[in-house]
């Protein structure tokens, strides 16, 4: 049986990779979402089982098809970027991991990027670091951990 507060330090600290690279450079590498999305499935088997990611998974497609498809969206009418697509990415992975512990996460991170945004005068930020703090802050709680 895997242990779920090792699956979750896994995935936590695949987080905090993910985080410092955005901040650097603005992207999710490929094999780092890949790495982030297979400790997230085995976060879910540890907390619940093949039923546990089976839900999970439905969640995250589910979530994350419809930001996919509003960043589409609004980069066609809007001809640049909302989100970018590493975020999404990155919310697929902690959704498979815990729904509604990466939903508040992602909330959270959006609500935390505006505050530092507006006081930093910047018109963009990354936001994996927010998501990261955010998710592993949320893990500390006992509801959520």
């Amino acid at each position: 049986m895997i242990n779920r507060s090792a699956a979750f330090a896994v995935l936590n600290a695949l987080l905090l990779l993910a985080g410092a690279i955005d901040a650097r450079e603005r992207r999710l590498p490929n094999v780092l979402a890949i790495l982030l999305a297979a400790a997230s499935a085995i976060a879910a088997l540890a907390s619940g089982g093949v039923d546990a990611l089976a839900l999970n998974a439905l969640a995250a497609f589910a979530i994350c098809g419809m930001l996919l498809i509003l960043e589409l969206f609004w980069r066609t009418r809007r001809e640049v970027a909302g989100q970018g697509i590493g975020d999404i990415k990155a919310l697929f992975s902690l959704v498979l991991a815990a729904p509604v512990r990466g939903v508040i996460s992602y909330a959270l991170a959006l609500i935390g990027l505006a505050i530092t945004g507006i006081a930093v005068h910047r018109p963009a930020l990354p936001l994996l670091p927010f998501l990261a703090v955010a998710f592993i802050c949320l893990g500390l709680l006992p509801s959520f951990g």
